[in-house]
């Protein structure tokens, strides 16, 4: 309802937050590979950000959450959750959502500057 608004409004919208979402997601691949444990380095090297397509499936486990609906996404090697949240016989050792909070405030800042953009390039 919101964004249907901000496209009425300036249709770049779009094109603004797609650029943000790349940044965003890649730095976030990025540094959650260079914190992943590099016992054999298949986890590091399986963190991808990739444009996201209607067949994507946010879920945790086997259950489903959500379907993506745009934008990017971060994809990772299976087993990540084991070594982010340990199991019994070994400890945890986060990576990923260390990251994203590393990142999260200036994601924000990043949407909230686009979307100023989209805004101020609609009303000139």
């Amino acid at each position: 309802m919101v964004m249907a608004q901000f496209r009425k409004i300036a249709p770049s919208v779009d094109q603004e937050i797609e650029k943000v979402q790349k940044k965003s997601s890649t730095e976030l691949a990025n540094i959650a590979s260079a914190a992943a444990p590099q016992r054999s380095g298949q986890l590091s090297r399986s963190l991808k950000s990739r444009k996201a397509t209607s067949e994507d499936k946010l879920a945790w486990g086997e259950k489903q959450v959500a379907k993506s609906q745009s934008g990017w996404v971060v994809v990772i090697w299976f087993t990540w959750h084991w070594l982010e949240f340990g199991t019994v016989h070994h400890p945890a050792q986060p990576f990923f959502f260390p990251a994203f909070r590393l990142i999260k405030k200036r994601h924000s800042g990043r949407m909230n500057r686009a979307l100023n953009k989209a805004i101020k390039d609609a009303l000139k």
